[in-house]
């Protein structure tokens, strides 16, 4: 989607924005150039990128030189200053990179709000009793979002873990220099050990809730045969004392 570009830049700029969630989205604005870009113009592109925030972080932007371009981003915008037939391939490899990102960060995300409930429900996990019947739903919710989160990690994992290509071309060299960048693959491995973690816990805690619901249903089982029985019992003595009263 083209929107209006800001004012500073030279003609040919354009502005796009790429969506990858309805809630998420990056902003994009490519500079053509025919020569070097000039100090003026990366202070600008910088001021443009930082102008915007996530919550109550600066979101300060970083840089990065290659062939000539110039990339300047942060998690919500970027700008690309390179010459007219690098900008294509750059924007490529910007949305291919940050399509992936997107993606790690918002497991980052849910991790991050999964993990203050780690504490109250690893009891769970040791022992489960009917007083905490009513929390078997909220249970099963996080043990589904923890398998959730680690199959799309595991989608991840191949883009992550990309191997260089030969020869190599300005595509795969950025989106190589973005990933060591941003340190994609560290983040990758501490969410899995993370993951590790809530799968141990919610796996735990999936077993003591199922066996507990199998117990609790045969204890019910037993009590509705003992007055099963309680009642022929008494329909039996009735009977009798009605025969002897004969």
């Amino acid at each position: 989607m083209n929107l209006q570009v800001p004012d500073g830049f030279p003609n040919g700029s354009k502005l796009e924005r790429i969506s990858f969630r309805p809630d998420h989205g990056l902003q994009i604005l490519v500079v053509p150039t025919t020569e070097e870009p000039v100090s003026q113009l990366l202070a600008q592109a910088c001021d443009w990128v930082a102008a915007v925030s996530v919550g109550n972080d600066a979101n300060k932007p970083q840089t990065l030189s290659l062939y000539g371009a110039q990339i300047i981003w942060n998690s919500l915008r970027a700008t690309i200053i390179a010459p007219p037939e690098k900008t294509g391939p750059i924007l490529l490899a910007l949305t291919d990179f940050f399509l992936y990102d997107a993606a790690l960060s918002e497991i980052e995300t849910e991790i991050d709000d999964a993990w203050p409930h780690i504490k109250t429900d690893a009891a769970f996990a040791f022992e489960f009793s009917e007083r905490a019947v009513p929390k078997r739903h909220e249970l099963s919710k996080r043990f589904e979002n923890t398998v959730s989160m680690r199959a799309r990690l595991a989608r991840l994992a191949p883009h992550v873990h990309r191997l260089s290509t030969h020869p190599a071309t300005i595509t795969s060299q950025l989106n190589e220099r973005l990933r060591e960048r941003t340190r994609m693959v560290s983040r990758f491995e501490f969410l899995s050990s993370q993951l590790d973690v809530l799968e141990d816990v919610y796996g735990m805690c999936g077993q003591r809730v199922s066996d507990f619901m199998l117990a609790r249903q045969q204890i019910i089982l037993e009590w509705a045969i003992v007055f099963l029985l309680a009642a022929e019992l008494l329909l039996l003595v009735t009977d009798l004392m009605a025969s002897v009263g004969t």
